[in-house]
């Protein structure tokens, strides 16, 4: 008896490529995240990989449903579609992927190369190395930050060079990433060239990617990157929470007690995790600004892993300040609020025990640095913090890319 042809319904392929495109984006945003910890990433990763299995039941057919995510402008589709060209055994099917790159630009070159860092890219390797000396400088970054996240990037300062000349921040933006994904060792002039920017995501960029790349000096000039609102440089001050001292901690009151830098400014003393700083987070807690009062609250959990959710929940307001219209407000985040007597019966009980240590995650001392034992117990930020304070101190030999691998990547080293 001959067995039946499998057959496929192409509405359940279709909605299989969709799910791919959401969770990859999903999980673009989980790695960095409060608000996911390691075994939700894993849960995350498994899903896309179903969903990844579900898209390749088409087989040869499988062209025609990924064409849009090849075409059009859509990062995460452009990723789903690439990603599951290259892991498909359809012949030819790198040079498809490779040909919608190779013309190319803005969301989809980002989420194709996403796709060759995350996917059996090999065969393409060269061909990336090409585009990064000689493409236009939007994708020759989207290639370089692809050969970064596989540990393949060779320097060229040329291309670098057009990155940091182009008159588009985002590609300026990539190229400090790219700089903290390499472990660039340079002199101190070129990343005040970063520092210097007139946009500030590319200053942010520049002084992350400098505390990556074991720049020192680079806390002492977020330090001093202090100003008064409006021009309050929050990520600086949060990068120093992340990877100063017990010394910061005046820095650290001193910005939550300024309510000129928003509710969000609550989420710092959390970051430094320095006991000193609960008494404000309890106030803020107690207080009338709801939305300071869920940061706070987020924050005191950041500090000692008590759960103090009321069961209430609050709108965020826009970080910008500005008044959302009727639509706007349709869309804004909620946050849980705090129950700020069940906050303060937890502190008093456990008072004590945290004046032992000076940086404080989750409940577990982090004051000697962070123990291997402990990462599963740290949320997404948290351990991205963890790491870069372990880099910035020698401690950790691993790469920022190590946190952004898929696990069948971070298993085959080289791929």
């Amino acid at each position: 008896m001959t067995a039946a042809p499998l057959k496929f319904l192409p509405d359940l392929v279709e909605e299989h490529f969709e799910e791919l495109a959401f969770l990859w984006g999903q999980r673009r945003g989980a790695l960095a995240s409060p608000r996911f910890f390691s075994r939700d990433l894993d849960r995350l990763e498994k899903r896309v990989e179903a969903h990844l299995a579900g898209l390749l039941i088409a087989g040869d057919e499988l062209a025609e449903f990924i064409r849009p995510g090849l075409e059009g402008d859509d990062a995460d589709e452009a990723f789903a579609a690439g990603f599951a060209l290259l892991r498909s055994r359809i012949p030819g099917a790198p040079d498809k992927v490779w040909e919608a790159f190779a013309s190319a630009a803005g969301p989809r070159a980002d989420g194709l190369a996403e796709a060759f860092a995350h996917g059996p890219a090999d065969a393409l390797l060269s061909r990336l190395e090409d585009a990064v000396r000689s493409a236009p400088p939007p994708r020759s970054a989207a290639a370089a930050e692809a050969l970064a996240l596989r540990g393949r990037l060779r320097p060229d300062s040329r291309a670098r060079d057009a990155w940091l000349a182009s008159e588009e921040p985002s590609v300026r933006r990539k190229a400090w990433r790219i700089a903290a994904l390499s472990g660039l060792s340079e002199s101190r002039t070129l990343w005040e060239r970063g520092l210097a920017d007139p946009d500030p995501g590319v200053r942010t960029g520049a002084r992350e990617a400098a505390l990556w790349c074991r720049q020192a000096w680079a806390l002492d000039e977020a330090r001093g990157a202090r100003r008064p609102p409006p021009d309050a440089d929050p990520d600086a001050i949060y990068l120093v929470a992340a990877t100063g001292d017990a010394a910061d901690l005046e820095r650290v009151l001193a910005w939550a007690k300024d309510s000129g830098t928003g509710p969000e400014r609550f989420r710092i003393p959390g970051v430094l995790g320095h006991p000193g700083g609960v008494d404000a987070l309890l106030r803020a807690m107690a207080g009338l600004d709801l939305a300071a009062a869920a940061f706070a609250g987020q924050a005191f959990t950041k500090i000692t892993g008590e759960d103090v959710d009321s069961g209430r929940r609050t709108v965020v307001p826009p970080a910008d300040g500005k008044q959302p219209d009727e639509f706007e407000a349709e869309f804004l985040d909620e946050m849980p609020l705090p129950d700020e007597r069940k906050a303060r019966a937890a502190w008093e009980k456990r008072h004590g025990e945290f004046q032992k240590g000076t940086r404080w995650c989750r409940g577990l001392d982090l004051s000697r640095g962070c123990p291997e034992a402990a990462l599963d117990a740290l949320d997404r930020e948290s351990l991205w913090e963890a790491r870069l304070r372990d880099t910035l101190a020698g401690a950790w030999k691993g790469r920022l890319a190590d946190l952004e691998a898929l696990p069948r990547v971070r298993a085959t080293p080289g791929r």
